[in-house]
């Protein structure tokens, strides 16, 4: 069952969880519920909602929203989350000012804000503190956001299908680690490029070993041919 908080700007919203949700005096956060975690471990989730107005009065002047972050974590809620409904629409104007829709036109705020300050907030807590970040248009998709967080929460992540298909990381580790000299040396060989880099710094650990290596070792090597390792050990000698 999710919780819902009693205040009645969230408290218009239970007819919309079809049953899902009922309302509770909760301390924090404007929905909450008990999840599942890895080995049947249960937890406690806490979800935030802010309409536009009120996420950049937090970030402008009050901090309310990172006060209730760290209030939830230390009242013990293992996942929090902040759903940013987007009421009104915001846009990033042409000189990077943030801009509010204002009935048919746009507006800046009073003092004016740049946008990346929202859009670094956003980027600070969902990194530096592990905030699930999520956005929404109106109260009826923030509904359905938390509905479908509730149902994630009520199996353990490894009885989750969706990522089973994954047998190596979505990004590509290798390109997150500077490359070895070796293989940084290698690659200016005749007929090495970086494909075969690879390959070369698998098979020699040092440059000394690829330098000192005979024709003879350089055939042995996948991809490289005899006339290229005749070219390999003319331009080493």
């Amino acid at each position: 069952m999710i919780l819902l908080t009693e205040a009645p700007n969230d408290a218009s919203l239970l007819p919309m969880f079809g049953g899902l949700a009922t309302l509770a005096p909760i301390p924090h956060g404007d929905f909450a519920f008990f999840g599942t975690w890895e080995e049947g471990k249960g937890i406690r989730v806490c979800i935030e909602r802010k309409r536009t107005r009120d996420l950049l009065t937090c970030i402008q002047s009050t901090g309310r929203h990172l006060k209730q972050v760290q209030d939830a974590h230390d009242d013990g809620f293992e996942f929090i989350a902040l759903i940013w409904e987007e009421d009104p629409p915001v846009r990033r104007s042409m000189d990077g000012l943030l801009e509010i829709r204002w009935g048919q036109g746009w507006t800046s705020l009073d003092p004016q804000m740049e946008y990346s300050r929202l859009s670094s907030y956003l980027y600070q807590i969902s990194l530096y503190l592990g905030v699930l970040v999520l956005r929404s248009h109106n109260s009826r998709e923030t509904v359905q956001h938390v509905i479908d967080l509730y149902h994630l929460f009520q199996k353990e992540p490894e009885k989750h299908s969706s990522l089973h298909g994954f047998y190596s990381p979505p990004i590509p580790q290798k390109l997150l680690v500077k490359p070895s000299l070796v293989r940084r040396v290698a690659k200016e060989l005749p007929g090495i490029g970086w494909q075969k880099s690879e390959t070369v710094a698998q098979h020699f650990h040092s440059v000394r070993a690829m330098v000192n290596a005979t024709e003879a070792e350089w055939r042995g090597l996948d991809g490289i041919g005899v006339k290229g390792a005749k070219a390999i050990a003319e331009v080493l000698e």
